[in-house]
């Protein structure tokens, strides 16, 4: 049986809007990535998405993706086709991990409690039905929301940062809620 084919007409009997329901995203894929931050490189990352909601400007859809992204490799993100979207709200089954180097040899690992990230698209990326975009990728945080000076990063040593760390809680709100897409 094609459960697919049947899952819009048991959600209108269950009163549940079949748009709102989970489904598998066609359209724009576009990659995701960290904004640089100075004095560093990233090296990688786990980003562990549950589901992406993305805001139909007049609708919304929710794609249950449940699948580990690497924004540091570039890791893309599908934007819904034939649609307008005017933003998407991640979210994330476990912590956000960033990994990388500063200056002399040092490295350093971010282990962030970043539950749910929230982007608004401001004016709409408008995907085609053919699965053109204007957009061209999803960037977590702002420029410099850490640096190597922030991380106090001395040559050859190691920083963490966790939930106890003093920068924990403003390198989370920037992931959450300064990401951008464009």
């Amino acid at each position: 049986m094609n459960w697919k084919f049947y899952a819009p007409l048991l959600g209108a009997w269950l009163g549940v809007c079949p748009s709102a329901m989970a489904t598998t995203v066609v359209g724009h894929p576009v990659p995701t990535g960290i904004a640089a931050g100075t004095g560093l490189t990233y090296t990688s990352s786990i980003l562990d998405v549950k589901t992406i909601t993305y805001d139909l400007c007049d609708d919304e859809l929710v794609d249950d993706l449940d699948e580990v992204l690497d924004p540091v490799a570039g890791d893309e993100i599908v934007l819904p086709q034939g649609e307008d979207v005017c933003g998407l709200t991640i979210d994330l089954n476990g912590r956000f991990w960033v990994y990388g180097t500063g200056p002399s040899n040092s490295t350093f690992a971010l282990s962030l409690g970043v539950d749910t990230i929230v982007i608004d698209i401001d004016p709409p990326i408008t995907v085609a039905s053919d699965g053109s975009s204007g957009g061209t990728g999803i960037r977590l945080a702002d420029p410099n929301w850490v640096t190597a000076s922030m991380l106090d990063l001395d040559p050859n040593e190691f920083v963490g940062v966790g939930a106890g760390h003093t920068l924990h809680d403003t390198l989370r709100d920037s992931v959450r809620y300064d990401s951008a897409a464009w």
